[in-house]
């Protein structure tokens, strides 16, 4: 007879060799297409419905990498407002502003840099070239 710790540890052995097994019964429209999941109900999806999957999905991947979104209470002139609804339309301000704060920060960094008197190469962080970039290219075609 095992003792319990033996026991424990059988147990632990067997649920960490188990591995994933498919679902016996799938539900009715799912399938896998080249190694991915995919549900199908034969119907055809509308834009909006399109859409608004596409929405979501950005919504996830950008709160996957940049973390949660945080409000912000911003006020626009209504001329200015009413001209990013004209392009985006009213459910689209916050995605449009996003994108928009984003090019700016990234373009006000850039003139930073430009303007700094710090080097865009150091020569430093690339010793493999030392001896020349011809050598460097040269000694990487023939490694491969």
């Amino acid at each position: 007879m095992k003792s319990k710790t033996e026991a424990k540890n059988t147990a632990k052995k067997e649920t960490a060799t188990k591995t994933a097994t498919p679902p016996k019964a799938l539900p009715a429209g799912l399938h896998k297409k080249r190694g991915v999941w995919v549900f199908s109900t034969g119907e055809p999806i509308t834009h909006a419905q399109m859409e608004r999957n596409r929405r979501s999905i950005q919504r996830e991947r950008e709160n996957r990498w940049m973390g949660k979104p945080r409000r912000a209470h911003i006020l626009l002139p209504e001329d200015l407002l009413r001209d990013i609804d004209a392009l985006v339309g009213p459910r689209g301000r916050s995605a449009f502003l996003l994108e928009t704060a984003r090019n700016e920060v990234r373009r006000r960094r850039l003139l930073q840099f430009l303007q700094s008197d710090e080097p865009a190469w150091n020569e430093r962080d690339h010793p493999e070239l030392a001896a020349g970039a011809g050598k460097w290219v040269r000694k990487l075609r023939t490694e491969t």
